[in-house]
């Protein structure tokens, strides 16, 4: 099909692209929903601290469902400019959400004199080093069970093993993959079940595969948990510069019931479920990220406060292959950078789909797709952005 660049300002978008305002199905989680929002109201870059009042509230325009105006005086060569008064930085009528990336979700680096290596094999698990750390082998499944924080360097394969996080629910706990290969039949491989944050890092030039080969027995047979290859009941955090490749044909690729956020590193997910899911937001700073996926490809799910259910992309290469929606979001998807080709070939499939807010600014989007955007709550996009359809 004959390929047509549209470089537009907002009101352009909607009118070339056809882009619907309808609303989006959206489902639910039962997981808690007590940790700090998404949303912040700080004009600068994001700090160490968290505000307790999301900037998005149920009257910001954000957040409506009436469209918001996206006349040609919107789009400025520089479309964002500071509210004194709220501190805030905006677009028109549009608050900017911000994601508060800590200094330990940026960093890569660890001291190896200070940790604990862990090594899986199909015969076994050798420990060494700082903590001691339980293993066990039960039915040929070789588990260990991480208990205390700290930082765990994993290596290793194993065709039936699984890694199980149950530490301290105000510590974090960092997973240094180093070339694992590991494989759980009937249960996520990763499986954090209690922590304050789990932090998985990729150790570059490595190659890490986390899959899962048959039917999921669940703990929680309710609410059908754990679902995915890599499970997190806490917020997740993925980086380094090494690559994770997750493979599935029984369940999931990524799911966290809490928050989960991407800074960097070669990341590919496979599944003929959902590929990316999280409850209350994801957040993509950079990476390459491809996702071959038959149900939805990057997803949220919280839709009972408006401060959560964001996704919110910073940059990156991202590909997605889908037969459902490639993003669906029951909050804002705000995209202010990065390159994304997304193929959503389902017969009533959007390309990106979202209960509230599509913005983007300074982004490449190419969609082949039926319905290409759709967004409830108005579209508005920046002088810089340019939307190709296929």
């Amino acid at each position: 099909m004959k390929k047509r660049n549209l470089a537009f300002k907002a009101a352009a978008v909607l009118l070339s692209l056809t882009l619907l305002t309808a609303c989006g199905n959206s489902d639910n989680d039962g997981n808690k929903d007590n940790t700090t929002p998404a949303v912040t109201s700080e004009a600068d870059k994001p700090t160490d601290t968290v505000t307790d009042t999301p900037a998005v509230t149920s009257t910001d325009p954000a957040v409506t469902d009436t469209p918001v105006p996206t006349d040609a005086d919107d789009a400025k060569d520089d479309p964002e400019i500071l509210d004194p008064e709220e501190g805030t930085r905006v677009y028109g009528e549009y608050k900017m959400i911000e994601i508060d990336y800590k200094p330990k979700d940026l960093t890569a680096s660890y001291d190896p004199t200070d940790v604990t290596y862990i090594e899986f094999s199909n015969d076994g698990i050798a420990v060494s080093g700082k903590k001691d750390v339980p293993v066990s082998s039960i039915n040929g499944r070789q588990k260990v069970l991480i208990d205390k924080k700290g930082t765990y360097v994993i290596s290793g394969e194993c065709s039936n093993g699984q890694i199980v996080v149950e530490a301290d629910k105000e510590k974090d706990v960092r997973l240094i993959l180093n070339g694992l290969k590991l494989t759980c039949p009937e249960s996520a491989a990763i499986y954090e079940k209690q922590c304050d944050k789990i932090l998985i890092t990729l150790v570059d030039g490595t190659e890490n595969v986390i899959s899962a080969t048959t039917n999921f027995v669940y703990e929680d047979a309710e609410k059908k948990n754990p679902d995915a290859c890599i499970f997190a009941k806490d917020d997740l955090v993925i980086n380094g510069n090494g690559s994770l490749k997750v493979t599935s044909s029984v369940c999931e690729g990524i799911h966290s019931t809490d928050s989960l956020k991407i800074v960097s590193g070669t990341i590919d997910v496979e599944t003929t479920e959902r590929a990316i899911r999280a409850k209350k937001y994801i957040a993509i700073k950079d990476g390459n990220i491809t996702i071959k996926s038959e149900e939805d490809s990057i997803r949220t799910t919280k839709d009972d406060d408006v401060a959560f259910g964001h996704i919110v992309i910073d940059g990156g290469n991202i590909n997605i292959y889908t037969n459902s929606e490639g993003i669906q979001a029951t909050g804002t998807v705000q995209i202010t950078g990065g390159t994304l080709d997304i193929s959503a070939k389902g017969q009533k499939s959007n390309a990106i789909k979202t209960d509230k807010m599509l913005y983007i600014v300074d982004a490449k989007v190419t969609v082949d797709s039926k319905k290409d955007l759709k967004a409830s709550g108005g579209i508005i996009a920046g002088a810089d952005t340019v939307i190709t359809r296929k």
